[in-house]
């Protein structure tokens, strides 16, 4: 593991330190994401990022670290009879100052079929939220308003939350096969915008079959965020899935 990469496991929580970034995960209260985010020890509490919401009743049942690893393996839910399993990896491109958390969850049932539903959440107030529907820089665009995203306008869809007065972006990518679909939220009331994704919504997951979504998100500089983000979101799109899954 690198040396810019350490996982603590305290409790019933996970503390990250990822180059710059540091951060920590509830383990027993899944739907929340990744908070207490700091970046060069300065605060982001801002930013909540990889809310993921899959079985809200389901328990740990083991959690360890392995490398760069951290693997969460979850109780089959009473409500929904779904068993989620949890790989985060992170690592950290020394050269372009971003941390980069990857959320690996896969799903299995005992029920002859099922539509387990995974709605991934990121949010930050007072950032400006970016969008774009190829992994190109000149596609990237302010977003304004609210949007509901179908995989029949596109399966790739990069969003960057730019915190100007943190001078932190947060980047963002479902991988391309795994995105059911996207919705971007703006909030006036509290300045708050939002990411919402779906994943698992269909096909039914039909017994013993395992399904597994993957979704990255990058921690770097608002300096030139939006060209480093695309070059980032290439390489993980370009990626094999991890062995270790």
């Amino acid at each position: 593991m690198s040396s810019d990469v350490v996982w603590r496991l305290e409790g019933e929580s996970a503390l990250l330190t990822c180059g710059p970034l540091t951060g920590r995960l509830e383990l027993n209260a899944v739907g929340s994401g990744w908070m207490d985010l700091a970046w060069n020890g300065k605060s982001c509490d801002p930013f909540e990022v990889l809310c993921a919401n899959v079985a809200k009743d389901a328990r740990v049942v083991e959690s360890y670290v392995r490398g760069a690893d951290l693997v969460v393996n979850y109780s089959q839910s009473p409500g929904s009879a779904v068993a989620p399993h949890f790989y985060w990896r992170a690592d950290f491109a020394s050269e372009v100052e971003a941390a980069r958390i990857e959320m690996v969850v896969s799903v299995q049932t005992n029920l002859l079929d099922s539509r387990p539903g995974a709605l991934v959440r990121s949010f930050s107030r007072g950032a400006r939220l970016f969008h774009a529907c190829r992994l190109e820089s000149q596609a990237l665009v302010e977003v304004s308003e609210n949007h509901l995203f179908s995989p029949a306008e596109s399966q790739t869809h990069l969003v960057i939350l730019r915190h100007e007065p943190l001078g932190v972006s947060y980047a963002e990518l479902v991988h391309p096969s795994d995105l059911e679909s996207l919705q971007l939220l703006l909030f006036q009331h509290d300045g708050r915008t939002s990411t919402m994704s779906m994943l698992f919504q269909k096909p039914q997951l039909e017994k013993g079959v395992i399904r597994r979504a993957r979704i990255c998100g990058w921690f770097l500089p608002t300096e030139n965020d939006l060209a480093v983000a695309v070059e980032l979101a290439k390489q993980f799109v370009d990626e094999p899935v991890p062995l270790t899954t």
